[in-house]
């Protein structure tokens, strides 16, 4: 027993290097595993990140159709709670676009409901169809505007319970390809 107390004694500085290096790789293993965790997560919120947008826009007699389509491709549903569309103004010069001095001013009487189908383009009410405002995998949107096609750009700001999405969209008479580059930016 004493053999022993004098072996930790003359190497207690030793055995204390050799635990503080052991405890700096289980750290350092620890860090790895968590980043692994990290990107795993960030990969499968991305993956299941909803989509938003403009698929066309018509003129009525006094009035704009424009249909939407919202994407949910995560498997856990989604409700739409609001939709608000913007008149966005195009400045003149470039001081009021690099302070962004031009705000956009909501448009109040726009009309929006969701459609179980593209066919549904007249205006319902919440009563007539509540039930589609549950998105499961995608869900087409229609807008009525008044007033002409402007060509200015419009902001439609989608609410739901996972969040706020927008798109902004030039309205026009110009039928829309697939596009053929894509970017999107996470915060």
């Amino acid at each position: 027993m004493a053999s022993f107390l004098e072996f930790l004694t003359n190497n207690a500085s030793r055995l204390t290097l050799l635990m503080s290096f052991a405890a700096l790789c289980i750290s350092v293993r620890n860090g790895l595993t968590q980043n692994a965790s990290y990107q795993l997560t960030r990969a499968v919120h991305r993956s299941g990140t909803n989509d938003f947008h403009v698929v066309s826009s018509e003129q009525l007699e006094d009035s704009v159709l424009v249909q939407l389509v919202y994407f949910n491709p995560g498997a856990i549903a989604t409700v739409i709670q609001s939709l608000a569309v913007y008149e966005v103004p195009k400045p003149i010069w470039w001081l009021p676009r690099k302070f962004d001095l031009a705000r956009k001013s909501r448009i109040e009487k726009a009309k929006w409901w969701p459609a179980g189908n593209g066919d549904e383009k007249t205006a319902k009410l919440f009563a007539e169809n509540f039930q589609y405002l549950m998105v499961n995998d995608c869900r087409v949107i229609f807008v009525k505007l008044p007033g002409m096609i402007n060509r200015l750009d419009h902001a439609f700001e989608l609410t739901t319970n996972h969040g706020t999405l927008l798109t902004i969209y030039s309205l026009d008479f110009i039928d829309r390809e697939f596009s053929f580059d894509s970017k999107r930016h996470f915060s």
